[in-house]
């Protein structure tokens, strides 16, 4: 998924825990199959678990009239894009002359498709979906006995991916140095949530220094 030029090196993210931070905190994924044929593209927030080995699973659903439900088929290949916060930075944040850019973090990968779920699982995944994604300020909680799922559960399909690749880019002005990197996380922290704002400090370090694990 890398090579030796591209991305820059402060610009990897090699820390395992920093990606999963990233898949959990922007669950949204674009999810692309059928590339040998039919094209298919659909945004799907998904979720990650542990698996048998690294790097894991991650676990979907979407409307089974989607014409990508029949693509996402037990030995399809998948690959999947997590997009973080995102920002055109112009040169007038910096102290002195620079270029002009786009701030990003981003996580991408690829896998394959192990199997469909039940209607009994898609009851799980559902419930626990809303439970991962609504926290921690929601008040709602789905409960499994929800006569609702029942009715819509035959129009939807549930799936589970092993990952085979997986890799992180944190466009931060790392290659610029320790005070630039700051500079840029400050902005782009200011167009993102509060909750984010710690990551994008962390995703800085990691550029700088290769220290977290």
């Amino acid at each position: 998924m890398c090579n030796d030029n591209y991305p820059l090196k402060p610009f990897r993210i090699k820390s395992h825990k920093l990606l999963l931070d990233i898949i959990a905190k922007y669950p949204l994924a674009t999810v692309i199959s059928g590339m040998d044929t039919n094209l298919q593209i659909t945004l799907l927030p998904l979720m990650h678990q542990a698996g048998e080995h690294q790097p894991g699973l991650l676990i979907g659903h979407l409307d089974r009239n989607n014409p990508q439900a029949e693509q996402l088929v037990t030995g399809a290949k998948v690959a999947f894009v997590f997009q973080g916060p995102e920002a055109y930075v112009s040169p007038d944040i910096y102290p002195d002359r620079q270029l002009p850019g786009w701030l990003y973090i981003m996580v991408k990968g690829d896998g394959v498709i192990t199997r469909r779920f039940d209607n009994d699982g898609i009851a799980s995944i559902l419930t626990e979906s809303t439970s991962r994604f609504g926290a921690p300020d929601q008040q709602f909680n789905l409960q499994i006995s929800d006569d609702r799922i029942a009715q819509f559960s035959d129009g939807i399909i549930a799936f589970e991916i092993i990952i085979e690749n997986i890799t992180g880019i944190a466009k931060l002005a790392q290659d610029k140095g320790p005070k630039h990197a700051k500079l840029a996380c400050e902005f782009l922290s200011k167009k993102t949530t509060p909750s984010s704002q710690e990551l994008l400090a962390k995703l800085v370090e990691h550029g700088l220094t290769e220290e977290i694990v």
